[in-house]
């Protein structure tokens, strides 16, 4: 092999394997990115669930102020549709009756309702 066919493969290797760090360097913050988009969204859930807020809050994510709000504070984070935190409230909603059930039909003797009109 001349001189200039080692040059070209040893430079074709190095510029592959830089290439693969790139793509590997982006796979990894790509998932940082999701890990932390999903954290975000599951707080504004949690905000939402807390607070005891109507559903129709969901919208919420649809208010440019909120919007905006949050891309000043994460400009990378893309906020979910309504259908989407909708659905994410119903399913905190379904597991949060499930645990309340367990836990009434399991340690308690009695239970005393109490409402505010």
């Amino acid at each position: 092999m001349s001189s200039k066919a080692v040059y070209q493969m040893s430079w074709f290797g190095w510029r592959h394997l830089v290439n693969a760090c790139k793509v590997t360097a982006n796979l990894i913050g790509s998932l940082a990115a999701l890990g932390e988009h999903e954290q975000i969204t599951g707080l504004i859930s949690d905000m939402i669930m807390a607070n005891m807020l109507p559903v129709s809050t969901s919208r919420l994510v649809e208010s440019p102020e909120f919007c905006d709000l949050l891309a000043f504070l994460e400009p990378a984070y893309k906020t979910p549709c309504r259908q989407t935190m909708t659905t994410r409230l119903d399913t905190m909603a379904a597991k949060q009756r499930c645990e309340l059930q367990n836990e009434l039909q399991s340690d308690s003797t009695a239970v005393s309702v109490t409402t505010d009109i």
